[in-house]
């Protein structure tokens, strides 16, 4: 899921975000992936004017929207652009 998180400009909408890859595989401890619900990428501006386009680190996030920290999953690319 990608989402904007910030400020448009005066008479400019946010357009959805598009994010490539559009899916990743990720591999670890069978409960740890059993927590995950979603991926999420974040991508910040402040008065945006423009298409922007940011490297940005992947977050995965449970079912209550929690945060999954987990050294031990294994998954190709750590930011999606």
């Amino acid at each position: 899921i990608g989402e904007f998180r910030g400020t448009m400009a005066n008479g400019y909408e946010a357009d959805p975000v598009e994010v490539t890859p559009g899916s990743i595989e990720v591999t670890g401890p069978e409960d740890v992936i059993a927590q995950i619900s979603r991926a999420v990428v974040s991508l910040t501006g402040e008065t945006v004017k423009e298409s922007i386009q940011q490297e940005v680190p992947i977050l995965f996030v449970s079912e209550e929207g929690k945060e999954i920290k987990e050294a031990s999953l294994i998954y190709r690319s750590k930011t999606v652009k």
